[in-house]
């Protein structure tokens, strides 16, 4: 039983760095908060008298105290500690067991390799994920192996900071990843992918492309997370062809990386993609032409207006008005005056941000339709070209008033010199 008559105040004895007031406090124990407040204080100021105290306290009879030493004595970088924490790996709670590992691997000492490596057969997920995050930190050779053995866990979790782990070891690896990615294991191909990610190295560019074309699902999409990591131009085949994968996430990390790389070499596959069976494809086509910029692709997506698919048809506009070409802003005029409302507000959404005086005037015009969602989505549209000298009143007056101030706007901003189309 602690001496205190009086119950301490832990934020006041860590502030004036009190370490024997914080120790004699750990003996209060009828009075969890406390304990643990004073636990995690010595930690904060890594005094090494607190070493002693908090190593004793891996023995305590409640495991939550064990818990929390546990973890405290990772701040301590003291080779006292490296033992202590060896032998709370095989405590009988697991969240000692988690964070005596992680600790562990935060120490640094190889003593700890041996023992993290036989935590692997651990029933919960969370201590053998904790085992292979500090050998990752610990980037000792004995590791590798188990390391690799872990790309098979049943956790999901644990064959992520499996393949995160690995990494650590950085290009002495690389090799043996790549010659992973050929491997008969599923399991090891898709950690070699997200371990050569994480590696960064331009010299998986290759191998990881040719991973797009994996018969497992998991594999391509790891493949394709790294090379959307790279964003290099020679991955630009590999993402076409994943463009047409039959998993919609593929896809999509397909069209980030072609996203990032922009290269003028994947307009007319993109082009062609234009006539995909898929409607996230050729979204992600028009996307991506519009980024690009190239002038070929103005006429395939003069055609592509009237795709049946109304976010298509979104995409496609958004490109044509980026290309402020003539042709495409007749096109988008004429969009304008679709019959049917969904189209009419796809095109006039797709319009923010344009100031052709053509585009400026059909927008007005808007404002009287009949039907208010095009009158609402007129003003938005309208609303992202005007700058800080406008005020819209968009409360106040009545409609004729407010048709009239804007009417006023827009001829203010064709008046001003206005980009040639």
């Amino acid at each position: 039983m602690s001496a205190y008559t009086v119950l301490p105040n832990i934020g006041e004895l860590k502030s004036a760095s009190d370490v024997n007031g914080l120790i004699k406090a750990l003996g209060i124990k009828q009075h969890e908060k406390i304990v643990h407040d004073a636990i995690e204080a010595l930690a904060e100021l890594g005094d090494p008298r607190g070493v002693d105290p908090l190593i004793n306290l891996l023995h305590d009879t409640d495991e939550r105290v064990r818990a929390v030493a546990a973890k405290a004595l990772g701040a301590f970088h003291d080779l006292r500690v490296v033992d202590p924490l060896i032998h709370a790996l095989n405590d009988g709670d697991q969240h000692v067991q988690f964070w005596a590992a992680k600790s562990l691997g935060q120490i640094g000492d190889p003593r700890a390799v041996e023992p993290l490596i036989h935590m692997f057969v651990r029933l919960h997920d969370d201590v053998r994920h904790s085992a292979v995050e500090a050998l990752g930190q610990l980037r000792d050779p004995r590791a590798i192996e188990p390391l690799f053995g872990a790309f098979a866990d049943t956790s999901y979790n644990v064959r992520f900071q499996a393949a995160r782990s690995i990494s650590q070891f950085g290009p002495d690896i690389l090799d043996r990843l790549l010659v992973m990615l050929k491997d008969p294991s599923p399991n090891l191909r898709i950690g070699a992918a997200r371990a050569l990610e994480m590696i960064n190295d331009a010299r998986a560019i290759g191998p990881l492309s040719h991973a797009m074309l994996d018969e497992v699902v998991d594999v391509r999409q790891a493949a394709a997370n790294a090379l959307k990591k790279f964003g290099d131009s020679r991955a630009v085949d590999a993402m076409l062809v994943a463009l047409r994968d039959n998993r919609s996430d593929v896809r999509k990390s397909a069209a980030s990386v072609l996203w990032k790389i922009a290269d003028i070499h994947a307009v007319e596959p993109l082009i062609d993609a234009l006539k995909d069976e898929r409607p996230d494809v050729r979204i992600a086509a028009a996307d991506l032409l519009w980024k690009i910029g190239d002038p070929r692709a103005i006429q395939p997506l003069l055609i592509a207006l009237n795709d049946q698919h109304l976010q298509v048809r979104a995409s496609v506009i958004k490109a044509l008005v980026g290309f402020r070409n003539t042709r495409a802003i007749e096109a988008l005029l004429t969009g304008l005056q679709d019959p049917y409302p969904d189209n009419q507000i796809a095109f006039v959404n797709a319009l923010l941000g344009s100031r052709d005086p053509r585009i400026l005037q059909m927008l007005l015009a808007l404002m009287k339709d009949e039907r208010e969602e095009i009158r609402a989505a007129a003003v938005t549209a309208l609303k992202s070209i005007v700058d800080q000298r406008f005020v819209t009143p968009l409360s106040r007056g009545t409609p004729d008033e407010f048709f009239e101030i804007w009417t006023t706007v827009v001829n203010t901003l064709q008046s001003e010199k206005t980009p040639a189309i």
